[in-house]
């Protein structure tokens, strides 16, 4: 009798212990995975996020057996007022604009002043205004020109009237000893180069049925292989040093121009340029561009006309003026935390 007692209790034990048993089973099964696969891709998850310099997420455990990481807890933001001085209460707002442009050309000057800043195309049109307010705000200045000779030297005898330095250096970007000889003669009569500004470029139409070989290579050596070349014997110079390269693009880069195959591509391509050389050139020299739009009408009464025509299809068309590229270069020179982008001057065209 004892022993068939013993039987029948033994019956939901058992069921019991099978119960615990599977439950046991299925909590491994399910568990398993996560340790066996997700584990290791968190780990490799953080290490990711480390190597970019990103915050390092919580581990998935540490929700599951933290008490307080389960519970809703409301969030409040405390705003703290920053403790203004009466004089800051007391001043008028034209000594607040006052203060700032202070600052602003405080940090200008520290960044160039007694530096030394090639401008190629540097004698004329955009290139003469961004020479001009280079010196201004303390930069030596080598206007290198091609065939505008006498425009160059107008250009370096105003910086120097108004107390600036300045020098004309020749060079033909379709001729790599003269980029060599340029950047030599520069170090050798004013210093080494901190500030390079690839602003000389090539303007003309290639269209489908009438294009010539001869065009179309002198084209793409002005606009992007000379560009290229320069920029690379500049960062070679400035690697040691620190710099900045600023490459003058232009918008038909991204939005191509009509019978001008040649040029929007050699723009694009100098954009491209622009991104790779900022990446392998970082972190001593950072390298960016600049894409403007209608800035300046041409010369010729037919250019001209397609200009009103640009400018009836822009956003901003009342700012067009040079100012609109040099204050662009004036942030550059200041955006220490900026390299590989392409800011575009150009008044919201390409968006319409």
């Amino acid at each position: 009798m004892e022993e068939e007692r013993q039987t029948k209790d033994d019956g939901p034990g058992a069921v019991k212990r099978l119960l615990v048993g599977l439950k046991w089973g299925m909590g491994l099964f399910i568990a398993l995975p996560f340790i066996i696969i997700l584990t290791p891709m968190w780990y490799v998850h953080r290490w990711d996020k480390t190597r970019r310099g990103e915050v390092v997420p919580d581990p998935p455990w540490a929700v599951l057996f933290n008490k307080d990481a389960n519970r809703s807890k409301p969030t409040t933001v405390k705003r703290v007022r920053r403790p203004y001085s009466q004089d800051d209460y007391l001043s008028s707002k034209q000594e607040h604009i006052d203060r700032a442009n202070r600052l602003a050309e405080d940090n200008l000057v520290k960044h160039s002043y007694g530096r030394v800043a090639i401008v190629t195309g540097g004698g004329h049109r955009i290139g003469a205004a961004i020479s001009i307010d280079l010196a201004r705000m303390g930069y030596i200045v080598a206007v290198a020109y091609h065939q505008s000779a006498k425009e160059a030297d107008q250009v370096v005898a105003a910086i120097k009237e108004m107390g600036g330095k300045a020098e004309s250096f020749a060079m033909d970007l379709r001729d790599p000893s003269t980029i060599s000889a340029l950047l030599k003669s520069v170090s050798s009569t004013l210093g080494p180069v901190d500030l390079l500004v690839n602003n000389a470029s090539l303007f003309l139409p290639t269209p489908i049925k009438d294009s010539r070989w001869e065009v179309m290579g002198s084209l793409l050596q002005v606009n992007l292989q000379g560009p290229i070349m320069l920029a690379m014997e500049a960062i070679s110079i400035m690697e040691e040093r620190g710099g900045l390269i600023i490459n003058i693009c232009d918008i038909w880069a991204e939005k191509p121009l009509r019978g001008h195959a040649a040029y929007s591509a050699a723009k694009a391509g100098l954009i491209s340029a622009t991104q790779v050389l900022a990446r392998e050139a970082a972190p001593a020299v950072r390298v960016n561009a600049l894409a403007p739009g209608a800035i300046l009408p041409p010369a010729d009464k037919d250019g001209k006309a397609a200009y009103q025509k640009i400018l009836a299809r822009t956003p901003l068309a009342g700012s067009a003026s040079p100012d609109a590229v040099l204050h662009a270069i004036r942030y550059l020179l200041t955006a220490d935390y900026v390299t590989g982008e392409v800011l575009h001057i150009d008044g919201g065209r390409r968006l319409v």
